[in-house]
């Protein structure tokens, strides 16, 4: 006799006794297994010569598995979170060259990984595909950008895209910016320490120096998204209250009054003869 001829009758023999009555709405089944590895289905404990198995309960009208069950692994999210980047040398300006931008996007992601619980990797040079994703962030030049003052663009799903107008000295801190930006995090205008700001000190500029707020920030965006563990960090460092900060808008009108302070022309007033 088959094993299906086998379950199908012992099916049908149970049904027969689950319908006695509440006390024998369910019943154990046997799956046994002999020496030869032939499997049969009974309501008895295994006999000799033969090894048991799992016990299946079987509910009326519910027929008897092929054989035991695996657990499906309870999901855990990620406890590290992991971004890859890509360069598309396409449209790179004259006087830059592919090596020294790749080495350039090595620093940035490395300045973001020394704080910040991020694996961030460089998978190399590739055309850029949109929309981007964690597995493929595309780091591109926009020629469109050519007449405006944005420097570049960043986010996970547009990728990062770069003014064609640019230079060299500030590529560091332009790429630092964006991949923060790529991170989740917004801008600080309010923290003159911050790499998300326009504003940011001189030197903290020209360096991509990322700050302890912006590490703190940068960590809670991570647990946001990934679920990972946010590590402690100083209180001081805490970013300011989205509520008070100082908008792009804002922060561009001090950034030309910086400018035009810096390029004012010099008092000559007193090498002026008197007024008669």
């Amino acid at each position: 006799m088959s094993s299906a001829s086998t379950i199908a009758g012992l099916l049908l023999a149970m049904a027969a006794s689950l319908a006695a009555g509440p006390a024998l709405a369910q019943r154990e089944v046997f799956r046994c297994v002999d020496a030869a590895g032939k499997v049969t289905y009974q309501i008895q404990v295994c006999g000799e010569g033969r090894q048991d198995a799992v016990k299946l309960h079987v509910t009326p009208g519910q027929a008897a598995p092929s054989g035991p069950t695996t657990p499906r692994k309870a999901y855990k999210a990620p406890t590290e979170a992991v971004l890859v980047f890509t360069y598309d040398p396409r449209e790179e300006p004259v006087g830059f060259t592919t090596e020294r931008m790749e080495a350039a996007i090595r620093s940035a992601m490395g300045a973001w990984m020394a704080g910040c619980q991020v694996r961030l990797t460089y998978a190399g040079r590739a055309p850029a595909k949109l929309p981007g994703t964690a597995e493929r962030v595309p780091i591109r030049w926009e020629p469109k950008y050519l007449r405006s003052n944005v420097a570049g663009t960043g986010g996970l799903a547009h990728g990062i895209a770069l003014n064609v107008w640019f230079r060299e000295e500030d590529m560091l801190r332009v790429l630092t910016h964006e991949i923060g930006h790529v991170l989740g995090l917004p801008h600080n205008h309010d923290n003159p320490e911050s790499i998300m700001s326009y504003l940011q000190h001189e030197k903290a500029r020209q360096a991509g120096r990322v700050s302890e707020a912006d590490f703190l920030a940068c960590n809670q965006a991570m647990r946001a998204r990934f679920g990972n563990e946010e590590p402690e960090a100083p209180q001081a460092a805490a970013p300011s209250q989205p509520g008070s900060r100082m908008s792009d808008r804002e922060a561009v009108e001090k950034m030309r009054e910086r400018y035009r302070a810096a390029n004012a022309p010099a008092d000559n007033s007193r090498w002026r003869p008197a007024s008669p």
